[in-house]
């Protein structure tokens, strides 16, 4: 599988997300904003009997990625019934509630591109 990208937002919104294959499990890369890094690493895990995921997190000192990978995660161990990794990272500065809203959106649009590439060619 090659990877599949999205994309959503301009500027110092700009949110980019990957998403790749890793046997039969699949790991994705959520990055953004004004200087993109690692805040915070998900791992979902598939439960048949659930019919969901079930989601751990690793988060960097003083940031606030953890919501994004683990909604990544969560939502891709879920489409592909599979282990499922997220790293996350979306930054930008002095960003008020409005603007971490607006990174927040542009991610969820990112997401729903992959899994609707994800279903359509998984």
């Amino acid at each position: 599988m090659e990877p599949i990208r999205a994309f959503a937002g301009s500027g110092r919104f700009r949110v980019t997300a990957e998403l790749v294959r890793s046997g039969n499990d699949l790991l994705a890369r959520v990055s953004g904003g004004e200087r993109p890094h690692v805040g915070a690493v998900a791992l979902a895990q598939y439960e048949p009997e659930r019919r969901s995921a079930t989601v751990s997190v690793l988060t960097a000192y003083g940031h606030r990625d953890d919501a994004v990978a683990a909604r990544f995660a969560k939502a891709l161990a879920a489409a592909g019934k599979c282990t499922a990794a997220a790293s996350a990272g979306l930054h930008v500065d002095g960003a008020g509630e409005a603007e971490i809203a607006q990174l927040r959106e542009n991610a969820e649009a990112c997401l729903g591109q992959l899994l609707k590439a994800w279903e359509e060619n998984g």
